[in-house]
């Protein structure tokens, strides 16, 4: 039944950006006009799953490029982070020199 909800309503498979409030009442509508659609196009096991594997596969996919991006971020930032400790090093040490010079 999921998948015929998905395969028929793009606003059940995509993130919902409206208001939080008009979900409920969006999905009950989409729900009773899947039954609708459902009573004179009975489900058939072999397209609805397909279909839903195909949603489950897509989400899988997006998740997965999240956690990629993530990742990379998280290099990054660590990258940077280790270039800027060292330069802040560098110029400590060379702050330490150069004081201890002018005494």
């Amino acid at each position: 039944f999921f998948g015929r909800l998905t395969k028929l309503w793009a606003v059940i498979s995509t993130k919902f950006r409206w208001t939080e409030e008009g979900y409920d009442d969006i999905f009950r509508l989409c729900v009773a006009l899947t039954n609708f659609h459902v009573s004179f196009h009975p489900l058939c096991d072999d397209e609805d799953a397909a279909h839903y594997n195909l949603y489950k596969n897509r989400n899988y996919i997006i998740g997965e490029r999240i956690v990629n991006k993530r990742k990379a971020t998280q290099k990054n930032y660590r990258e940077r982070r280790r270039i800027r400790q060292e330069i802040g090093q560098t110029f400590n040490s060379s702050d330490s020199s150069l004081s201890s010079e002018s005494m």
